[in-house]
């Protein structure tokens, strides 16, 4: 069977123009609108539509002054981010996260559980929202950015033949904003995601 996954419609998502970037403001609009419109589809389906808005629960790990970054290898299935550095965890939302409301909070919770390991009990905040019209990849895609702050530096990327991860200073993620996939581009440059710069 097709993989199925969690989509809202473009139009319900934004009623005039979208925003571009992150945006931390009024997170009840977006999650009001993802919780009554949102839909399964076949992924296929809307890969490359952009009146459909998949919806990507995307962890942002911090410790101290510091951002957990990864490097995605070409390994790793989704082509178009290979060897692009990226400061946030996630992935779609399938049917098996559930249907109920904290369907959002599950998937966030499963895509790091696939993707790292983490030696405690992991608490995120929702920071606010990531939007990019301007790339074939982002025009399909609306993120949820979760912020956890690890009490510990002790985290690793599980899938070490996808990827490789390390922290880095917010100042060190800044000097590599070029070599960086634009939603961690927008997330690095947010002051409000910024812990002592």
């Amino acid at each position: 069977m097709e993989e199925q996954v969690l989509v809202v419609p473009r139009v319900r998502l934004f009623s005039g123009e979208a925003f571009f970037g992150f945006s931390g403001g009024n997170p009840e609009k977006y999650l009001a609108v993802v919780k009554a419109y949102r839909s399964f589809r076949d992924r296929s389906s809307v890969e490359h539509d952009p009146s459909w808005k998949q919806i990507i629960p995307y962890v942002v790990l911090t410790w101290n002054d510091r951002i957990f970054a990864t490097r995605r290898l070409s390994t790793q299935t989704e082509e178009r981010l290979h060897n692009l550095i990226s400061v946030g965890i996630g992935g779609h939302i399938n049917p098996c996260d559930g249907t109920g409301d904290d369907v959002l909070e599950r998937a966030m919770l499963r895509e790091l559980e696939e993707e790292m390991i983490l030696p405690w009990k992991p608490e995120a905040s929702l920071a606010g929202f990531l939007n990019d019209d301007t790339t074939d990849v982002g025009s399909v895609h609306f993120g949820l950015v979760y912020r956890i702050e690890c009490p510990a530096p002790d985290v690793a990327v599980r899938e070490r033949d996808k990827m490789i991860g390390e922290f880095l200073t917010f100042g060190e993620a800044r000097s590599r904003v070029k070599q960086m996939e634009s939603w961690s581009r927008f997330v690095v440059e947010a002051p409000e995601l910024v812990v002592h710069g």
